[in-house]
């Protein structure tokens, strides 16, 4: 046993005068893996993505640009320069569909126009817009009743009375009571009550 001192040192004892450094050593080692590896979890767990606004407005724009995609069919006739049916983003309104039909036509009844289409509102799939036209007394087509025939209240009038309007038959004019009440004529158009040619030809002679 070696002697240290003057005093006989145990085998402990010489180990760790011996190896006391690199001991030291390897232990504070092992304490800063453990300490490093125990930061790293805990970063990990606790970190989220941060979502700065801007991220949030692109978010939301790209949203809207997906739904502004889905598109509706909408059905425009009469006072435009090209009637038919038209594909259109969603959310468009009346004033678009107007323009993609070309506008009106010298024949459109803009009084009328103004009074009963709300250019500004939104359309939805499968609406139907009729522009009204002009009245003209004369042969063809456009032939209507003239001054003397008598309006008609298309919520009140009996079958016969509808009947006596220009192009309107029996079953035309029991479609036109069984689908009452109604609140605007053009209903009758947009509804498919009556078809826009027909429309052309009496609206004059209609009333509410």
């Amino acid at each position: 046993m070696a002697d240290i001192g003057g005093e006989s040192a145990s085998p402990s004892q010489l180990v760790w005068q011996v190896y006391r450094v690199p001991l030291v050593l390897g232990l504070l080692s092992i304490l800063l893996i453990a300490l490093s590896i125990t930061i790293f979890i805990k970063l990990h767990q606790d970190q989220a993505p941060i979502l700065f606004s801007s991220d949030q407005v692109a978010g939301t724009q790209s949203g809207i640009r997906a739904a502004s995609n889905e598109a509706i069919l909408v059905d425009v006739e009469g006072g435009v320069v090209h009637p038919g049916v038209y594909r259109l983003p969603s959310g468009s309104r009346i004033d678009d569909l107007l323009g993609f039909a070309g506008g009106f036509t010298d024949q459109a009844d803009m009084e009328a126009v103004a009074r009963s289409i709300n250019r500004a509102a939104k359309l939805s799939d499968g609406a139907k817009i009729y522009v009204p036209v002009k009245n003209m007394i004369g042969g063809g087509d456009s032939l209507v009743a003239d001054k003397n025939t008598a309006i008609v209240n298309i919520n009140t009038a009996s079958q016969a009375e509808l009947e006596n309007l220009p192009g309107v038959g029996p079953v035309t004019a029991e479609k036109i009571i069984t689908s009452r009440p109604y609140t605007r004529i053009e209903e009758l158009v947009e509804r498919d009550i009556i078809s826009a040619s027909l429309y052309g030809k009496v609206n004059m002679l209609l009333s509410l």
